[in-house]
């Protein structure tokens, strides 16, 4: 099985998902991730690069790829938009892991709609299963887990893979 987390920044998905993308990686699942900006706002974007690669290797994930905006100025934009279906269509994954849509860095936002658009293909009104371990189900599937920005995600789940936001920034 294929997992696929997209950030914002270096270190988004680290934060928001690495303890989960490790254990998928020591159970044998291929995991990329796909980071948009080098994060050169919050540091040297050479630096960050790097710290993202090695963390790339400490989770086992098999590719990175990245967006080449800049850090702030991640668009709500059919560029964007097809770069992430570019990337879906790609690795395939049955799950893609993802920032809050209502998280208060405006890259956040705007990734989490981009991804949720890139997915439009998908009927995400009849899901195929919940995450792993569940019970299969045909009903619909938009779980919130708590209030928004507190410890909120979502699981939006469509009839080949499922989308999961990690709870937002405080």
């Amino acid at each position: 099985m294929n997992i696929l987390a997209l950030g914002a920044h270096p270190d988004d998905i680290e934060i928001g998902c690495g303890g989960t993308l490790l254990k998928y990686t020591k159970a044998g699942h291929g995991v990329y991730l796909m980071v948009l900006t080098e994060g050169a706002q919050g540091g040297s974007a050479k630096v960050r690069r790097d710290e993202q690669l090695a963390s790339c290797r400490i989770l086992g994930a098999k590719e990175v790829f990245w967006g080449g905006y800049p850090d702030t100025e991640v668009p709500v934009t059919r560029r964007a938009i097809q770069q992430i279906e570019d990337i879906v269509k790609k690795v395939d994954p049955a799950f893609i892991f993802v920032n809050y849509f209502d998280d208060t860095h405006q890259d956040h936002r705007h990734l989490a709609t981009c991804t949720v658009t890139a997915s439009s293909g998908e009927d995400i009104r009849t899901p195929r299963s919940p995450l792993p371990g569940g019970p299969s189900s045909r009903s619909r599937t938009l779980s919130r887990k708590s209030t928004p920005r507190s410890s909120s995600s979502i699981t939006l789940t469509t009839p080949t893979r499922t989308i999961v936001t990690w709870p937002p920034a405080p």
